[in-house]
């Protein structure tokens, strides 16, 4: 259903560490040409796109470690649209429940993108996380809806050395190479730059994923390793614009939108965790990833 960020970083996932950061916006595939299209993490509108054209999404709702539909989350999860550029529910409302027992989703929105929020729900370590997925679904082929545990998500926090805020939200998602609209493979040694910066943004806790898959800090990890993967731990809420740059910021590229419809504080999780997940397209006629890089 969602972009994919390429098994976080486009190798065969291996661990739980990897996985955690595998959740509804990331397709758990093994390799390039898996069954999971490019998606509109830099085009659509503004969530009535496509002249009034509809399109309905099948799926299921499983655990982020899932790779099939055997083991769906039974518990049955509200999804709710919003909108790209207010972070609001659409109007009318558009909201589905997963099935309960078979996790099974179906639900019909507007064609362009959109923010499609699954909320968090449930008790305990097995509770689920608030999950923001930022993109066009239309273009999405992965039925897989993965979502993180409670268990798992101080992972991240640990290893990228930093400590939520209340008033923020994490976003993290993967930068790909597209030639005339299909996805290719991911672009390392990029650096990403937030609403303008010409440098990391530390008050927002950048950070890159390392070889374990999960965000550690700019000292270890300046750039994107091998699957591209990008993370700002306390992502402002609001909306942002990101750029690309293989340069260190002397050239940008890739100018890709993305909203942060509200914080931690706000989740219905008993986490208090949203995690926003995004991917950015750069098209190409071959791998923009500059010869010289020799990703970690």
């Amino acid at each position: 259903m969602f972009p994919n960020v390429h098994s976080v970083l486009g190798f065969v996932v291996r661990s739980s560490a990897v996985l955690l950061l595998c959740a509804p916006y990331v397709g758990c595939g093994d390799d390039d040409n898996n069954n999971v299209a490019d998606a509109g993490g830099s085009t659509g509108g503004d969530g009535g796109g496509g002249g009034g054209e509809t399109f309905t999404f099948r799926g299921t709702l499983v655990p982020v470690l899932a790779t099939d539909t055997t083991a769906p989350i039974a518990n049955p999860h509200l999804i709710e649209l919003l909108s790209p550029t207010t972070g609001l529910p659409l109007v009318p409302p558009i909201t589905s429940m997963s099935a309960p027992v078979t996790g099974a989703i179906d639900i019909t929105g507007p064609k362009g993108r959109l923010l499609t929020y699954v909320h968090g729900a449930g008790t305990g370590e097995n509770s689920t996380v608030d999950t923001v997925l930022d993109g066009d679904a239309s273009k999405y082929t992965d039925p897989l809806v993965r979502i993180s545990s409670k268990g798992l998500a101080g992972l991240a926090q640990g290893s990228g050395d930093y400590t939520p805020m209340p008033d923020r939200a994490s976003m993290f998602g993967a930068i790909y190479w597209v030639q005339n609209g299909a996805r290719k493979g991911t672009v390392a040694c990029a650096k990403v730059y937030i609403d303008g910066a010409t440098a990391p943004d530390l008050d927002q806790s950048q950070r890159y994923t390392a070889a374990s898959g999960l965000p550690v800090p700019l000292a270890m990890q300046s750039e994107t390793g091998a699957g591209g993967v990008f993370y700002f731990g306390n992502a402002k809420v609001g909306a942002h614009t990101l750029k690309v740059s293989l340069d260190d910021g002397k050239t940008m590229t890739t100018e890709t939108p993305v909203y942060i419809p509200f914080p931690n504080s706000a989740a219905k999780s008993e986490q208090k965790s949203v995690s926003v997940q995004m991917a950015i397209y750069m098209e190409a006629n071959s791998n923009p990833t500059l010869p010289t890089c020799m990703p970690k």
